[in-house]
């Protein structure tokens, strides 16, 4: 019963330190880095940073692949 009658309310900067503290390492600290106010926030960080982990990058060009794609060949360059 005297558990029943305690104060449970959590502050928002508690909820922000325990959600940051649930993340994967990486996101973890990329969220951190940004210092969120409110949970909400940290929530909208660790999901832009979840959207530009998942979003494949395509691996550079080799500088001759880029020549041949504008047109140049190595003896106008």
């Amino acid at each position: 019963m005297a558990l029943s009658c305690r104060d449970t309310a959590i502050t928002e900067a508690h909820q922000v330190q325990l959600f940051i503290a649930d993340l994967s390492k990486p996101l973890r600290m990329d969220v951190a880095l940004q210092r969120p106010t409110s949970r909400d926030d940290a929530v909208m960080f660790a999901r832009a940073f979840e959207q530009r982990e998942v979003v494949p990058r395509s691996p550079p060009l080799p500088s001759s692949a880029i020549n041949r794609q504008q047109g140049w060949s190595a003896s106008r360059a």
